[in-house]
């Protein structure tokens, strides 16, 4: 898996359908995100709703991830066992989310900023306790555009990474975006590769042009500088939407 892509969620895109027909070649898909709290623990519902997209995501070859949240945190952990239950390969914690119905709580993106870590280490220990497959922590370096300012979520990304490793993650996300510059932040994947040996993931525009089109070229020249940065993997988002085989042509170029 070190050195490669896949596909990183995105919500309403990436079922089970997108990730299975254009995930070939990857060695990671992600399924979601999927909110937790309309199925309040059924974990027969759960299953029901979630091994179809397993299966589906499956046909691309790749391991399959869920990336999930949720306001109930029960509710949330018994999401995360249905998925395993269901044959999933990993679950991705989303504390990622610029939604202002999480926001508001302390959670989503806001989640990774010193005032709300409590609350995050919490959540992570609560799910790696609840599971045998590996957890993934997903967030921000940067705050979103839509939130009227864009500053860095933590202060320190290297101790933050180590703190959730100490609560249970197997490995780190991180969305590199800055939207105000319509660039990635390679600095942060130093900053916490040169003090941690955390397994990082990395996703943010690669492969997208600045006039919004996409460039297999501007994909591979983008995911190798992530790599050479730090990153352990590089997930494709919205390239793969405009270009069905761009993550199977990446892949072949890593």
């Amino acid at each position: 898996m070190r050195g490669g892509t896949g596909i990183s969620s995105m919500v309403n895109v990436t079922s089970g359908k997108f990730c299975g027909d254009y995930g070939r070649g990857s060695a990671m898909v992600q399924i979601g995100g999927y909110g937790a709290d309309p199925y309040e623990g059924n974990r027969k519902a759960i299953v029901d709703f979630l091994k179809p997209h397993i299966e589906e995501a499956r046909r691309s070859g790749a391991k399959v991830a869920v990336n999930t949240l949720a306001l109930n945190l029960d509710y949330l952990v018994e999401f995360v066992k249905g998925f395993e239950e269901a044959g999933g390969d990993f679950v991705e914690y989303n504390a990622h989310t610029p939604s202002q119905g999480y926001v508001s709580k302390g959670l989503g993106y806001i989640q990774f900023a010193p005032k709300n870590q409590r609350s995050l280490f919490e959540f992570t220990k609560r799910l790696s306790d609840a599971l045998s497959i590996p957890l993934i922590v997903k967030g921000r370096a940067w705050s979103p555009a839509s939130s009227g300012s864009v500053e860095r979520v933590a202060a320190d990304y290297a101790v933050l990474a180590e703190e959730l490793v100490k609560h249970g993650a197997s490995a780190i996300h991180l969305n590199i975006r800055k939207e105000d510059e319509k660039r990635y932040d390679l600095d942060v994947l130093k900053e916490i590769r040169d003090k941690s040996d955390v397994f990082l993931i990395a996703s943010g525009y690669a492969g997208l042009t600045h006039g919004g089109g996409v460039s297999l070229d501007k994909a591979v020249s983008d995911a190798k500088a992530i790599l050479d940065a730090g990153a352990d993997l590089v997930l494709i988002g919205e390239a793969a939407m405009h270009d069905p085989t761009i993550v199977e042509r990446l892949a072949e170029r890593l």
